[in-house]
C-alpha cells in the first residue's frame, strides 16, 4: 500500500512538473547572449516609457507566477488528501491525517489569498 501510494505521489509530482512548464511558458533560446539580451532590454525600455514600468512588469509577472504555482501546490495537497481519505478504510488515524492536511492546504490557500491582496493594494498604490 504504503508503495503504490508513493508511486502515486511520484506521478503527480512528474505530472505537475509537466503542467507547470505551461504555465510559466518556458522556452528554450539557445543563442541568447549578453548582446541580444541588452539589445532586447533596451528596446523594452523605449516601448515601455522607462525602466521602472518595465522592472515593475516583471516583477508583477514574477509575483503572478509565484501565486500560480502555490496554488498549484494547493490542488495537489487537496487531491492527495482526498486520496488519503477516500483509501482510510474506516481507519481514523489515516482519516484525521487527511482532514489535517486538507486543514493546511486551505489555510495555506488563505494565506495565498491574502497575499496575493497586499500585492495587489501595494502594487496599485505606487506611483506611475
Amino acid at each position: 500500500m504504503l508503495m503504490s501510494f508513493r508511486r502515486i505521489i511520484v506521478f503527480i509530482i512528474f505530472t505537475a512538473t509537466l503542467l507547470s512548464t505551461a504555465v510559466f511558458g518556458v522556452q528554450a533560446k539557445s543563442d541568447y547572449g549578453a548582446d541580444q539580451t541588452n539589445t532586447v532590454a533596451g528596446d523594452l525600455i523605449q516601448l515601455r516609457g522607462s525602466a521602472s514600468e518595465t522592472v515593475r512588469q516583471i516583477t508583477g509577472e514574477m509575483v503572478g507566477r509565484l501565486l500560480s504555482f502555490l496554488g498549484i501546490v494547493f490542488l495537489l495537497l487537496i487531491l492527495i488528501a482526498g486520496f488519503m481519505w477516500m483509501t482510510a478504510a474506516g481507519n481514523d488515524v489515516k482519516a484525521q491525517k487527511a482532514r489535517k492536511v486538507m486543514t493546511a492546504a486551505v489555510i495555506g490557500l488563505i494565506i495565498i489569498s491574502a497575499a496575493y491582496a497586499i500585492t495587489a493594494f501595494i502594487g496599485d498604490s505606487l506611483p506611475q
